[in-house]
């Protein structure tokens, strides 16, 4: 008992000593970590129920879903016409994604794929922290890198663009440089390992690396390891690897990645690539500037061969690749130039900016994460390198004066000017930032969809639309949606509209693959008020098919297999309201709060003062059929004659489908009244719109606007 009592106490006491050994700067580390995984979490799952996720997240909901519930490994139908197989490791060798089955299956939808990578991408800053503080003898400075990481817009711009194997970049290769820094050589090897299995580009990417720490070997220890390990016998191979030294290791990683790279080459050949699409899958069109056609192994050889085809590469979207450049280098104040570990990075974005694939060279999405963690590696041996030099300086001062005399060193100040610096780069770049959004528009960052703090007007209604779908029908729908339906085997995914694929024999098997999903599908749900080559072809084939249209809202419509009855509106069976201050655009007027309307507030135009377009859209899409719409108005002030026109129009209001003036003599009352229209249509209209012009001759109030079906 005694015992027990004195190793309890012992146990107590080295836990107590490790306990104090954590100090203020750990903790903040650790807090920044959680802050910036809730923050993301919070903003990425508020994005995605506006619905501006894509299919890239959806690839991993089904096959995250399909392998756990399913019995099919890694099954996804996003690209069932280039990839045959359906798994996903025919066209991405990545069995990291393993990882990820656990959390999913303790909570299977998109939202747990969103709060994992934010919190993974946080996580990379704890190995950046310990390699910094390693290196830079300060955990206050290695703090700062911690903040300069998780301030970082590349990081943001990956974290913010859906799903993605490559969130395991930062931690894996950081925690691996951190072990190699350390000569703990098997946790390396574990890290080096689990960085390959993120994505067939790694083993490049970890030969890069590797030739950094060859370049600070020793070659004649080198050479006399080689000489020793020749005999293969396990005792003398046990005693060669602990003479291991950075040279040997990173020659033993060279090898290590070149045999990955040939079993992710004789995985990916086990399944099958439509040979119509060989050149898509092989990324050809991705260079076509550069005339770059061959296996990626080629390519340094290539560019030494056609300087100006480089040349003309590198021009192409120059004003994009220098903006990217600048957000990448930007914020580390350009200091991973001073270092022999900028070349790894610096020859991936040459392969980047060489390209004419815009995502490849833009922020916003995965591809930064194969830069960041080196250019961060950089980083920190280049302030590492100003610790070293200052330490010269210091002992010449003293061998040459005779005096203990302290250097400033300028890695604090340096550290401090990274977070201010990238504190500028997170409010103009960040896509949290409404700034970042004016940038995207002129095409300069790749942000596909911009925060909403408030979800759009259609938000409520689609999400009642997406719930007629029972969990286990199929259903072929567009890009964004389909990563609100994807948790099942038989989600697929309306065609991009790509100019390849519109002739030839291209486009005659892709019409026939889209029939073909169409006969197999029990539902379809189209957002007809963005047009495209495919959707306008999905439309055109409902009949064919057998749809009918089942129920819709605004541009949405879902349409079910062998349905012949009325169709109806969400979430309201006989009719649609429209709010003038949410779903109408307001032209000549303004928005003002009104206590007598319905809503609160109404658009309003000034007598004298506005005339013309009051309010017009929303742009909805109905079956042909016979309906009424009334407009809740207010009218004062008015003068004799005609007040305002009504009319509903199509096509950008080029074809009007019924007008009517409304008459001064025809306002009977001060307060609120309704004044309607009927109209038919023979055939499926898209783009309807419901107009209020004003003659500017009386004040007018619109609060709702309201869409019935005439059964």
């Amino acid at each position: 008992m005694k015992n027990t009592f004195n190793k309890l106490n012992q146990l107590g006491s080295s836990f107590s000593i490790k306990l104090r050994k954590i100090d203020l700067f750990d903790l903040l580390t650790l807090a920044s970590i959680i802050s910036y995984g809730v923050i993301f979490s919070y903003f990425t799952i508020l994005k995605h129920n506006n619905f501006g996720s894509y299919a890239d997240l959806a690839v991993f909901i089904q096959a995250c879903h399909t392998t756990i519930f399913d019995g099919k490994l890694f099954y996804y139908t996003y690209e069932l016409w280039l990839n045959l197989s359906g798994l996903y490791f025919g066209v991405h060798f990545s069995p990291i994604i393993f990882l990820i089955l656990p959390v999913y299956a303790v909570f299977p939808s998109a939202l747990s794929l969103l709060v994992f990578q934010s919190f993974l991408l946080a996580l990379g800053a704890l190995p950046l922290y310990m390699l910094s503080a390693r290196l830079l003898k300060s955990k206050s400075i290695a703090f700062s890198l911690v903040l300069t990481y998780l301030l970082y817009p590349a990081l943001h711009g990956a974290n913010w663009f859906d799903f993605h194997p490559q969130a395991f970049i930062p931690f894996l290769v950081l925690s691996a440089h951190y072990f190699a820094t350390k000569q703990s050589w098997k946790a390396y090897t574990i890290f080096v390992i689990l960085a390959l299995m993120i994505e067939e580009h790694m083993p490049y990417i970890m030969i890069l690396l590797a030739i950094c720490y060859l370049m600070d070997g020793r070659l004649r220890g080198t050479l006399n390891w080689l000489m020793h390990i020749k005999s293969f016998k396990y005792n003398g191979l046990l005693r060669n690897l602990k003479r291991i030294n950075n040279t040997s290791m990173s020659i033993l990683t060279i090898i290590i990645c070149i045999s990955w790279i040939m079993l992710t080459r004789s995985v990916k050949s086990l399944f099958p690539v439509n040979p119509l699409f060989l050149n898509i899958y092989r990324t050809v069109g991705q260079f076509q500037i550069l005339g770059f056609k061959d296996d990626i192994l080629s390519l340094p050889i290539y560019v030494i061969l056609n300087p100006q085809n480089v040349l003309n590469a590198l021009m192409f979207d120059f004003q994009i690749k220098f903006l990217t450049f600048i957000v990448l280098f930007g914020p580390l104040l350009f200091t991973p130039l001073r270092s022999k570990f900028v070349l790894p990075p610096l020859a991936i974005l040459f392969s980047m900016f060489v390209s004419n694939y815009i995502p490849y060279y833009s922020i916003g999405n995965q591809y930064a994460l194969y830069v960041v963690p080196l250019l961060f590696i950089a980083t920190v041996h280049t302030l590492s390198a100003f610790g070293t030099m200052e330490s010269n300086k210091t002992r010449l001062v003293n061998r040459c004066e005779s005096i203990v005399k302290k250097v400033t060193t300028p890695q604090r100040d340096l550290a401090k000017l990274l977070v201010a610096v990238s504190m500028i780069f997170v409010i103009s770049i960040s896509p949290l930032s409404p700034f970042a959004y004016k940038i995207s528009q002129m095409g300069l960052l790749w942000y596909p969809s911009p925060l909403h703090l408030n979800p759009p007007k259609f938000v409520e209604s689609l999400d009642a639309l997406i719930a007629l779908i029972p969990n286990d029908a199929s259903v072929l729908t567009c890009n964004y949606i389909l990563p609100h339906v994807s948790s099942r085997p038989n989600a697929y995914l309306i065609p991009f509209d790509l100019a390849e694929y519109r002739s030839g024999e291209k486009k005659a098997y892709m019409d026939n693959y889209v029939m073909q999903i169409l006969n197999d599908t029990e539902y379809v749900l189209i957002d007809l008020g963005y047009p495209d080559y495919w959707s306008d072809f999905v439309l055109g084939k409902m009949s064919d098919a057998h749809f009918g249209a089942y129920a819709l809202t605004y541009s949405f419509v879902l349409f079910k297999k062998n349905y012949e009855g009325q169709f109806y509106f969400v979430p309201h069976a006989d009719s649609q309201v429209f709010v003038s201050s949410r779903d109408m655009n307001i032209d000549v007027g303004k928005l003002v709060a009104d206590k007598s309307s319905k809503s609160g507030y109404v658009a309003f135009s000034e007598k004298g003062v506005d005339s013309g377009i009051l309010i017009y859209g929303p742009y909805v899409c109905l079956p042909a059929g016979t309906y009424n719409v009334t407009y809740e108005i207010k009218v004062t002030d008015y003068e004799a004659g005609v007040v305002a026109t009504f009319d509903v129009a199509s096509d950008v209001a080029r074809n009007f489908i019924v007008q009517k003036d409304l008459y001064s003599d025809q306002i009977s009352t001060q307060g609120w009244f309704n004044t309607s229209l009927v109209f038919s249509i023979n055939k499926f209209t898209t783009n309807i719109e419901f107009r209020i012009i004003t003659t500017g001759s009386a004040n007018i109030y619109v609060d709702r606007v309201i869409l019935s079906i005439l059964r």
